[in-house]
């Protein structure tokens, strides 16, 4: 099956995209813990989605066909993670 919602990324601080990741762990979110890029700092797998932190300050959504993760309506990230990245993506 293809992809129907478009990878996505933020640029967030550290603080932002560990409060992030708790929430995408309490959500269901499993966390991989088999790092092996030296410049990933986290990773957990939602659905069959990705989220990756990186140590530029990066947080990137791989593509998906899952409607809960559709990335220009943020529908899985919502409403705790949106209310953190918004001031980021309209500043």
């Amino acid at each position: 099956m293809s992809a129907k919602y478009p990878s996505q990324k933020w640029r967030v601080d550290a603080a932002t995209a560990d409060e992030i990741k708790s929430y995408l762990i309490q959500q269901g979110g499993l966390e991989d813990k088999n790092i092996k890029s030296e410049h990933e700092v986290w990773r957990v797998r939602f659905s069959d989605a990705t989220l990756t932190y990186y140590k530029s300050g990066t947080l990137f959504c791989t593509a998906s066909s899952d409607p809960s993760i559709k990335g220009g309506s943020l529908s899985l990230l919502a409403p705790k993670v949106v209310s953190l990245l918004l001031p980021r993506i309209f500043s």
